[in-house]
């Protein structure tokens, strides 16, 4: 990984040594002056060789391979960056896997000089350099030019500041390709190149370090860089850090920086660049700077996991067993959630926010041992002109996989990984988020698939209840099966039930009696239920069911229900899958004189909508500010709680039709 250009022991004036500054313990003032020499000679030579990332577009670009896992690092700058990139691999390579790097001389990555012809053009290949790889960590390594050049007008003013304001403009392009932290080298005194030769030397004649000092520092305007990067600092919003050498030189005096330790080994090579001694110290910097996710509290962990999106779940999860344990005992914060099976795959997907959908479909038959798993992600919501059906869609495939195996293993495997400690808005059994064609599967598969499916979610293996406000329930016709699924979710957390699947009919005398539907407040039901009696969903606020048909005095109890509850928005929706509302029977059982009040549609497909009610009925509420507006079409009952003045607007005419 470290390779030095040419021949180590012929570099390294003393033989091999493991550290990379080359230096040991209790050095006579001879070897330190030889130990100088060698670092002013060989300066050049000892930087390292570059691998070229892709020669015929990046020329500049070197990459090097670090054995951990997905964590990528960007280097980027002048001099200092080549003088600083072996220190960096070799203590990070193993929790990094990739580390490009890209030295421009005499050019800094976010301001522009004059001195050098070019730089302007850097600025784009830096950032390009970023956008390419969305590094994790990047680190700003320069020798200052620009940034410390004077103020525009000579006058401290940054808002107005020629270089700042492009320090800042460059600084906005790179955060957003940073996933988590950068790193900036603040500026430090220049040396006088000339005169480091005589470090040790001047030291052997007895010359104190004070005066060796006056001798090397000249004032330069470092001080201006330092004063721009602190401003910098704070348009970062906690995503930079500052790597500051100026205590280092500064720590035995108060007026001069010294340019070399109390033995006499220089920080600087008479080419004006740093040598290995100082960047030994960087290594220090980073351990202060930078927390080792291994060394922090498991409360903090857990916080941390908690807020990741579901991909990144799975990335840590990978990356040891700790991990695994952390994001396994870390609340799972989803939008939706939903596993099913098709005729050629099966099916997971998930919302981290509601608006972009993720789903992975993995194809796998027994006795194979390839699969192909297939990612891809759409919005929630297609709006042709305004989005993109699909964002991204990729396929990979992984080999030599259990032949006894199949996709229902894999599918099963990650949806009970992503179980664990399960926190969603909404959980959807055999069905799927975004309503799109999947060819179903035979009626052997789908069987199979429910009948694994629910002994995993049943095993006792399941500790904790799963926390879902939606559950949206896709099953055959056991009771006792349907029951325990809800039983699995917390009724703390239960508000809504959907249950789906037209050409069904259940029993509903196990599932009425589960706390999970006592306590939920909504209902959706698409299926046919044999045995429900109004008392069994009269504590709901929302209604929406299939049913059969509805006798007229069965219908006047739900209103009655709903008067009652006196609750503005609570509502309720009856399909008629055989029978028809009977107009004349259902008008015959208000406590009202019949009045058809037809609601004023203040848009053109809310009127279109409406034209389908044969009649609306008004109700007076206990609340004289509520009323309950009831619907009657020729197949369809439904009734709102307004506000009385704003019935036009509340009523739920699209519930159903637009469902």
């Amino acid at each position: 990984m470290l390779v030095f250009s040419g021949n180590s022991e012929v570099l390294n004036p003393r033989g091999r040594i493991s550290r990379l500054d080359f230096v040991r313990n209790n050095m006579s003032i001879d070897e330190v002056i030889e130990l100088n020499d060698f670092y002013n000679k060989h300066n050049l030579d000892i930087l390292g060789d570059c691998i070229k990332r892709n020669p015929m577009t990046h020329p500049k670009w070197c990459e090097y391979e670090g054995d951990g896992p997905a964590i990528k690092v960007v280097l980027l700058g002048n001099s200092y960056t080549w003088n600083h990139h072996k220190m960096i691999i070799q203590e990070c390579r193993h929790q990094v896997k990739n580390f490009t790097m890209d030295s421009e001389e005499g050019c800094e990555p976010l301001a522009a000089t004059n001195l050098f012809p070019g730089c302007d053009k850097k600025l784009e290949d830096f950032s390009a350099l970023l956008k390419a790889i969305r590094p994790h960590y990047a680190f700003i390594l320069s020798r200052f030019y620009a940034v410390a050049e004077p103020f525009t007008n000579n006058v401290m003013d940054l808002e107005n500041d020629r270089v700042f304001l492009q320090m800042r403009a460059q600084l906005r392009r790179f955060l957003p390709n940073i996933r988590q932290k950068l790193y900036i080298l603040d500026t430090i005194p220049r040396v006088i190149d000339q005169n480091v030769q005589n470090i040790g030397r001047d030291l052997k004649k007895g010359v104190s370090p004070e005066e060796i000092s006056k001798t090397l520092y000249t004032s330069d305007g470092y001080e201006r860089g330092r004063l721009r990067h602190a401003a910098l600092l704070k348009e970062c919003f906690g995503k930079c850090e500052i790597i500051d050498y100026l205590p280092l030189l500064t720590k035995n005096f108060t007026v001069l920086p010294q340019f070399f330790d109390d033995s006499g080994i220089s920080y600087f090579t008479s080419l004006g660049h740093l040598n290995r001694k100082i960047t030994k110290k960087f290594q220090i910097a980073m351990s202060k700077l930078e927390p080792i996710w291994q060394n922090l509290p498991i409360h903090f962990k857990t916080s941390c996991v908690e807020k990741l999106d579901y991909k990144s779940r799975c990335s840590l999860r990978k990356c040891s067993k700790l991990d695994m344990h952390i994001v396994d005992i870390s609340s799972n914060h989803l939008n939706s959630l939903a596993i099913n099976t098709y005729e050629n795959y099966s099916f997971l997907s998930w919302s981290n926010d509601g608006d972009t959908i993720f789903s992975v479909k993995y194809f796998k038959n027994l006795g194979e041992s390839d699969m192909k798993i297939e990612f891809s992600a759409s919005p929630s919501i297609y709006l042709p002109g305004k989005n993109q059906k699909s964002i991204f869609k990729k396929s990979i495939f992984l080999e030599n996989l259990d032949p006894d195996s199949d996709d229902l293993d894999f599918v099963l495997s990650d949806f009970k990984i992503a179980q664990k400690k399960l926190n969603c808005k909404k959980s959807i059994i055999n069905d799927f988020i975004l309503k799109e064609y999947h060819p179903i599967a035979h009626p052997d598969r789908t069987m199979e698939f429910r009948e694994r499916l629910l002994n995993q979610m049943t095993s006792s293996g399941q500790k904790n209840q799963l926390k879902s406000e939606i559950l949206h329930l896709k099953w055959h016709k056991n009771p006792e099966e349907i029951a325990e699924i809800l039983k699995i979710f917390d009724s703390k957390n239960l508000k809504k039930l959907e249950f789906s699947d037209r050409n069904a009919t259940w029993q509903m005398a196990e599932i009425v009696k589960t706390e999970q539907w006592i306590k939920a407040e909504q209902l959706w039901m698409e299926v046919m239920a044999e045995d429900l009696k109004i008392e069994d969903f009269r504590h709901f606020s929302e209604i929406q069911m299939h049913i059969r048909d509805l006798e007229e005095k069965d219908l006047w109890s739900v209103i009655q229900n709903f008067r009652s509850k006196n609750r503005h928005g609570a509502s309720f929706h009856f399909t008629y899958r055989q029978g028809e509302p009977d107009l004349q029977r259902i008008l015959a059982t208000f406590d009202v004189v019949p009045d058809d009040k037809p609601i004023r549609a203040a848009t053109r497909i809310r009127s279109i909508l409406e034209r389908r009610i044969n009649h609306t009925q008004r109700f007076q509420m206990p609340n004289p500010d509520l009323t309950l507006v009831v619907m009657i079409a020729d197949k369809e009952v439904w009734g709102t709680v307004c506000h009385v003045a704003n019935v036009d607007v509340e009523a739920k005419v699209e519930t159903g039709m637009l469902r």
